[in-house]
């Protein structure tokens, strides 16, 4: 057999081995949660689903056209900076949140715990921002 998409196979083969790991530890555990089970079963066929369409000639050809569809680029792009720009303004309000929070909390140790939340988010919000401007300065220089 001849692997014909590299990426495919090898996503397939980690989602199976995420899906046995999951039902070896259930086995030895004897824990059978139904939602353990479901992700047990995805994992597995989603891994054989993507392993097949590896080592099938023409499967791996039309998910080569698939990928470089330009519509599909297109929307993927979109997709991706409408998450960014929702990502960012949902760590703004979630910095103010915490900033009045912690300032106006009356337990002390909410206002370390929201203060701490604060930094975080405000770390995060902070170096997403430097992310877009490296970003648009790297697209600046290179289009």
């Amino acid at each position: 057999m001849k692997i014909y998409n590299k990426k495919n196979f090898a996503s397939g083969l980690f989602s199976i081995t995420l899906g046995l790991a999951l039902l070896i530890a259930m086995l030895v555990t004897g824990n059978w949660r139904p939602k353990s089970v479901v992700l047990c079963v995805l994992c597995l066929l989603f891994g054989a689903e993507s392993v097949t369409r590896a080592l099938s000639r023409d499967k791996a050809i039309q998910d080569l056209i698939d990928q470089r569809d330009e519509r599909n680029i297109l929307v993927a792009l979109r997709t991706k900076s409408t998450c960014f720009t929702v990502l960012k303004a949902a760590l703004f309000v979630l910095c103010t949140a915490c900033a009045l929070g912690a300032a106006f909390h009356p337990v002390e140790e909410a206002k370390l715990i929201l203060a701490g939340v604060l930094i975080v988010t405000g770390l995060l919000w902070f170096f997403s921002l430097v992310l877009e401007l490296a970003c648009s300065i790297h697209y600046e220089n290179k289009l």
